[in-house]
């Protein structure tokens, strides 16, 4: 299906379906300083994610992924070099990211909780 405004009315998730379109839409090349604001929040984004790992919501999630092992076609779960469906990465991947936020939002500090190996 191809995603317009038109369309998205018609989705069952319309602020999903409005960052594929705005993700599907966006010109192969950014200007040099949103390019390097992207990738500033890409990484940080991901390096705050590895830092939940030891989170027990992140660390169950990902025992729950490991059940469901899928060969080189399947999604890396982070922290590790297994691999899931799509669907149960994202959840997995995705509890790291919910894990930061829980640390973040229980002690006031985005460093509380998170330490360097």
């Amino acid at each position: 299906m191809v995603l317009t405004m038109s369309t998205i009315a018609n989705q069952q998730d319309e602020v999903a379906a409005l960052i594929a379109l705005y993700t599907a839409d966006v010109p192969g090349a950014l200007e040099a300083a949103s390019e390097r604001a992207a990738k500033a929040v890409l990484t940080d984004s991901l390096a705050v994610a590895m830092g939940a790992l030891a989170h027990p919501a992140a660390q169950a999630a990902c025992r729950h992924a490991y059940r469901f092992p899928a060969d080189e076609g399947g999604c890396v779960i982070w922290g590790s070099t297994r691999r899931s469906t799509p669907e149960i990465a994202a959840l997995a991947n995705g509890c790291c990211c919910a894990a930061t936020t829980t640390m973040i939002s229980s002690s006031g500090s985005a460093t509380a909780g998170i330490r360097a190996t």
